[in-house]
């Protein structure tokens, strides 16, 4: 007597499920190159669950799978971000007037090997890049330029949505070039070739560089753009750099709540006004007295973030000494 239908689904779960296979593992080995080398996914409250306990009931088994997956990966590349597993999941999960997206590249197999985080800002109409991150074993196969595409896609997506007709910018912010440490220590090879290699190559993004001609940024991080509107600009109105600067570091980030974000404020935007009038006060109260306070004509220029770079000695021997002994990103 023929088993009936359910009971031969069953039967092919279980059997799935023992040898650790999901749909895509599945259909790989009955039709193997169905699939290409990468494939980048999109993780969201749809697909992962709020809590692990429900996975199954909410049939996201395969979403909590990619997601723990890839909280390993970013905590694997990124240690030093402390990203803990129960906070992404509330980012995933959050409530907010911005909108976060969630990539995960993933291989033929179905392992994630590349993670990607990104906020959407609705009021300033730009792509705030978070995290990214690719397996070391997998480097150099375009999956960052992969999960670039992605989110500024997914970025542009929501803008159009909204009625804003695309991103005008990609920002984030770079750990500054520096050997901490001894040189051969990996965080030297991340700071300095890793992340550099994917900003020159995939991300696009460039420093601002202040009248006196020093990289914005606090004293740990640079302020990085893509210009997406106008890829190859060279040079950025000062005001319109005053605006981007005012929302990431004085909403954003609130740097005024400690002594040293408020000292590091007043540096910024005062290089900006070319004059030391301005408090932190002046800043964090009123965007409008800042940016009026900046020439109107004055024009920055973007930096390549490479140009910053080897403007340190150490680094700059370092980085040919990398590229000498024929090392990779």
């Amino acid at each position: 007597m023929a088993p009936k239908q359910r009971d031969v689904s069953e039967l092919v779960r279980k059997r799935v499920e023992a040898q650790h296979l999901n749909i895509r593992q599945l259909i790989e080995k009955v039709s193997p190159g169905l699939f290409p080398q990468y494939t980048v996914l999109e993780l969201s409250r749809k697909n992962v669950p709020k809590r692990p306990s429900m996975a199954r009931k909410e049939s996201k088994i395969e979403g909590e799978r990619l997601f723990s997956e890839a909280v390993e990966l970013l905590a694997k590349v990124l240690p030093d971000q402390g990203d803990r597993k129960d906070t992404l999941r509330r980012w995933i999960h959050r409530q907010s007037k911005n909108v976060l997206f969630f990539h995960v590249a993933i291989d033929k197999s179905g392992s994630v090997v590349g993670a990607a985080l990104t906020d959407f800002i609705p009021d300033m109409n730009v792509a705030f890049f978070l995290r990214i991150a690719v397996d070391k074993h997998h480097r150099g196969r375009g999956i960052a330029r992969l999960l670039v595409k992605e989110r500024i896609w997914r970025a542009n997506q929501e803008s159009e949505k909204r009625g804003k007709g695309g991103i005008d910018y990609a920002i984030t912010e770079i750990a500054r070039p520096a050997i901490y440490g001894k040189p051969e220590e990996e965080h030297n090879f991340m700071r300095n070739i890793v992340r550099l290699s994917y900003h020159q190559q995939v991300s696009k993004f460039r420093a601002i560089a202040a009248p006196d001609g020093s990289a914005i940024g606090s004293k740990w991080y640079i302020f990085a753009i893509n210009t997406i509107r106008a890829p190859d600009q060279k040079f950025i109105s000062a005001r319109e750099a005053g605006r981007l600067l005012h929302w990431y570091y004085a909403r954003y980030n609130n740097y005024s709540k400690t002594p040293e974000g408020r000292e590091m404020l007043r540096g910024i935007f005062n290089k900006l006004t070319w004059r030391a009038e301005l408090s932190w006060k002046d800043i964090v109260l009123s965007r409008k007295t800042v940016l009026e306070a900046i020439p109107e004509h004055l024009m920055l220029e973007l930096k390549p973030l490479s140009e910053i770079a080897m403007a340190d000695a150490k680094v700059a021997q370092y980085i040919r000494q990398q590229k000498k002994a024929g090392k990779r990103a």
